[in-house]
Parts: C-alpha cells; sequence; structure tokens
C-alpha cells in the first residue's frame, strides 16, 4: 500500500498529466504530480472512495472491499491486497489491449480502403485500354467500323447498366451493413448496461454485507461485555 506506483509510457494519466500540473485530492488536499501517483494516495488514504475515481477512458474500474481490505478490478475481478499489483494489472491488461484494438481497426480500414482503390484503378485502366483498341479498330476496318461503333454503344449501354445494377446492388449491401452495425450497437449498448447494473448491484451487496458484518461484531462485542459484567457481579455476591 505505501508503494508509489510509477506512471510509464502508455498508462493512463501518465507524464500528460504530470505537465498540466500538481494535482490536489479533494479529499484532504494532498498534491500528486500525475494520475497514477494520486490514485495510489487515494488508495492509501481513502480507499473507500475508489469506488467514485476514474481511471482515464476506462472509467471506474476501481473497487475496494473495506471488510477484507482488498482492492478490485471491477471489469474482470482482478484482486490483490497491493493497489501497485492492481495498477499494473489495468494498464497492462485493459489500457494496452483497448489500444492494440483501435491501432488493428485502423489498419484494417487503411487497408481495405487501399485494395479498393488498386482494384477500381485496374478496372479503370483496363477500360481505357479496350476503347483505345476499338477506336484504333473501327478507323481501319471503316464502314465495319460503324457497326462496330453500334455494337460498342451496345455495349456500352449495357456496361452503364450493370454499373448501375451493381451500384444499387452495392448501395442495399451497404444499407443493410449499416442497420446490421446499429443494431449491433444497440445491443452492445443494452449488454454494458446490463453489465453496469450488475456491478452497481454487486457493489450495494458488498457493502450491505459490510455493514451487516459491523452489526455482527458490534452485537458480539455488546454481549462480551455483558457477560463479563455478569461474571464480575456473580463474584462480587459470593464474596
Amino acid at each position: 500500500m505505501s508503494a508509489i506506483v510509477q506512471p510509464t509510457r502508455g498508462t493512463v494519466g501518465g507524464a500528460a498529466a504530470a505537465a498540466s500540473g500538481h494535482l490536489q485530492c479533494p479529499l484532504c488536499g494532498h498534491f500528486s504530480k500525475s494520475h497514477a501517483h494520486q490514485l495510489t494516495h487515494v488508495a492509501a488514504a481513502h480507499p473507500a472512495r475508489l469506488d467514485s475515481v476514474t481511471v482515464g477512458r476506462l472509467g471506474n474500474l476501481l473497487m475496494y472491499q473495506n471488510t477484507a481490505r482488498l482492492f478490485h478490478c471491477s471489469d474482470c475481478f482482478f484482486t490483490s491486497r497491493d493497489f501497485s499489483k492492481l495498477y499494473k494489472h489495468i494498464i497492462s491488461r485493459h489500457c494496452e489491449d483497448h489500444r492494440e484494438e483501435e491501432e488493428e481497426e485502423k489498419r484494417e480500414e487503411k487497408e481495405k480502403m487501399r485494395e479498393d482503390g488498386e482494384e477500381q484503378g485496374e478496372m479503370r485502366e483496363e477500360q481505357k485500354k479496350m476503347r483505345e483498341e476499338q477506336e484504333k479498330k473501327m478507323r481501319e476496318d471503316g464502314e465495319e467500323q460503324g457497326k462496330m461503333r453500334e455494337e460498342q454503344g451496345k455495349m456500352r449501354e449495357e456496361q452503364d447498366k450493370k454499373t448501375r445494377e451493381d451500384g444499387e446492388e452495392q448501395g442495399k449491401m451497404r444499407e443493410e451493413q449499416e442497420k446490421k452495425t446499429r443494431e449491433d450497437g444497440e445491443e452492445q449498448g443494452k449488454m454494458r448496461e446490463e453489465q453496469k447494473k450488475m456491478r452497481e448491484e454487486q457493489k450495494k451487496k458488498t457493502r450491505e454485507d459490510g455493514e451487516e458484518q459491523g452489526k455482527m461484531r458490534e452485537e458480539q462485542e455488546k454481549k462480551t461485555r455483558e457477560d463479563e459484567e455478569e461474571q464480575e457481579t456473580n463474584k462480587e455476591e459470593r464474596r
């Protein structure tokens, strides 16, 4: 608990937060040089208030079980008595995974755009070559070129029609894909809401268990005191 979490490259609230100035604890006024140091201070001095502390983009991941004096990761329920171990777990497991997923999505999107651009460029080059060859053949063949032009006109019309049909089909596919994406997003939103409710219920149950255990300890201590007083009274009566 007394160890200071040293902010490293890629950690939540590292050098960028330190560059903006000292951070002051709203509970006791303690100054910290970074969010990592401030989290360590709160864990050491005010552990019960960790539930309301956010960890950068990851939100409220920190939980503290007062009765057992344990720190928890609310995302995967990783547990440790040492807050520095929990902090390192969050950085290595959740922060890095989140950034790697974003980078992988960006790479895939760029690769898809590049492949689509190359394919369209090849199609344009092939169409350009075909038109040049057709025009050359029309000039060389004279009357036959006229017939060929008519045929080529029909071919272009069919090609344009096919292009329009393909475009409409692709538009429908995009609309369906966007609809599916929206539905998936809504479903994921509902799942996140359910997970949030479960975490809140778990927190509430933990607090209630802690309060109930505190009451039981108080009743047990009261019973012990009454028994001791009764024994003292009996001893005095026997004397």
